[in-house]
């Protein structure tokens, strides 16, 4: 099933006459307290609109599920193309999990996700929420709790953007993140080629000894030592 989320009342007035051309698209309004509630089904995919996912997505989903157990989150290749750029951009994603990577931009987005999973971790899913930032919440956290990733190796949706720490709500997200690592003063600063994060550190003596050649004078108080 699809569930539509609309946020003015031009947009609600239009998702209506979508809905009634199809039963398994749903309309979700602010009344409504649970999105998640409203799954039919074990997965569920966070897009927006301008996606565009390819056929292959659900053979090669169904193939994963054939020959491994049901991971918690299956992420694969995307490409993102706009209207800046004459030529996709194709991402090639990583098939294990590099921290530093996922702070950066959220390749986990478009994921399948297991719903029981998400739930688990996230409780419930609010219409007023915003999906991107509560998607990068819920990767964050899922590497946070050991979860279960699988990576298909090919590209299977075209975006218009990545999911970066462009904005607020997703600068908080990765705050918690860090914050909850340990770090202590998390700090988000805006600079010219993104957002950087800072925390405290401890202050420490650091030596730097640089060989010297044919010095054997110089070299030998430090090795005695």
């Amino acid at each position: 099933s699809l569930s539509l989320i609309s946020g003015n009342q031009e947009g609600k007035d239009h998702l209506k006459d979508i809905v009634k051309l199809d039963h398994r698209v749903k309309h979700v309004t602010p009344e409504q307290d649970d999105i998640l509630a409203e799954v039919q089904g074990e997965f569920i995919i966070f897009c927006q609109a301008g996606d565009r996912f390819s056929r292959r997505l659900l053979i090669r989903f169904y193939h994963m599920l054939d020959t491994t157990p049901p991971p918690d989150l299956i992420y694969y290749d995307c490409e993102v193309h706009n209207a800046h750029q004459k030529k996709p951009t194709p991402f090639f994603k990583p098939a294990t999990i590099p921290p530093a990577v996922l702070l950066s931009t959220n390749f986990l987005s478009r994921g399948i996700i297991k719903l029981t999973s998400i739930k688990e971790i996230m409780g419930n899913l609010s219409p007023e929420t915003s999906i991107l930032p509560f998607e990068y919440d819920f990767g964050l956290r899922l590497y946070e709790n050991n979860g279960k990733f699988s990576h298909i190796p090919d590209i299977l949706v075209s975006q218009i953007a990545y999911v970066e720490p462009s904005n607020p709500e997703i600068e908080q997200v990765i705050t918690d993140h860090l914050s909850r690592k340990g770090l202590q003063n998390v700090s988000a600063d805006q600079e010219t080629n993104g957002v950087r994060f800072s925390w405290r550190t401890a202050k420490t003596e650091t030596t730097i000894i640089i060989p010297t050649k044919n010095n054997k004078h110089l070299l030998k108080p430090l090795i005695d030592s």
